[in-house]
């Protein structure tokens, strides 16, 4: 039988498990290179090992990327080099969450307890929509965005690909998040922001920059390949 590779094991791998059907009576594999054992209890077969990662892949049918905060780009290219392997992505919706019918969604999304998409939005593939958190109409989020928990777009707002919206933060209508920008907690954003930036406040303001973050444990696949 295959299996179900969950890439990622921290807490949100534990609350994914909750919600994917897919993972009931299948043989379970959780990587993450990052940790020594997962956040949690599970039954799943656990390695930290990148070398192992060929084994895995081959023995599973499905995935789940258990990579939220500002780890977009890092999420779309595991999400890229799993569908490439032949893997089909598993996506989560809450029961009490809603997406209009004129609303599109990409593969692989994450849609926590009452989160709320509204009329003619447009999402790209690797979404994160956190707890009650709100994309009014005619909203465009690029691929690997992650809307944290009570954050709010107001109508026809944009997001560029791999941005964060942290929790609680409000955008107001018509401004573009740039591509990797992170909106702090909290923050008002009355104006766009630009790709990479880091914004606070209220109003929002640019208090850094910061660079994109791609998977680490790829780059270590890409380069063992290289030196073949």
């Amino acid at each position: 039988m295959s299996g179900l590779l969950i890439w990622g094991a921290s807490s949100q791998a534990r609350l994914l498990l909750q919600y994917a059907d897919v993972a009931d009576g299948m043989p379970l594999f959780l990587f993450d290179a990052s940790r020594e054992k997962p956040a949690f209890q599970t039954r799943g077969e656990f390695t930290s090992e990148v070398n192992r990662l060929p084994a895995i892949i081959a023995q599973a049918s499905h995935f789940m990327i258990a990579i939220g905060g500002e780890h977009g780009l890092a999420r779309t290219q595991i999400y890229d080099h799993l569908r490439d392997a032949g893997l089909s992505p598993v996506s989560v919706v809450h029961s009490t969450a809603h997406i209009e019918d004129t609303s599109s969604i990409g593969d692989h999304h994450h849609v926590f307890l009452g989160a709320r998409v509204h009329h003619f939005v447009k999402i790209g593939d690797c979404a994160i929509l956190n707890t009650a958190s709100v994309i009014d109409h005619e909203c465009e989020l690029g691929r690997g965005v992650h809307v944290m928990g009570g954050a709010q777009l107001a109508g026809r707002v944009s997001v560029g690909d791999f941005a964060s919206i942290g929790t609680n933060a409000t955008i107001l209508p018509d401004i573009r998040i740039g591509q990797c920008a992170y909106v702090g907690a909290g923050a008002v954003v009355t104006r766009d922001v630009p790709d990479f930036a880091v914004v606070a406040g209220n109003p929002a303001k640019i208090i850094g920059t910061q660079s994109p973050k791609p998977d680490q444990a790829l780059a270590q696949i890409g380069k063992a390949k290289g030196s073949r």
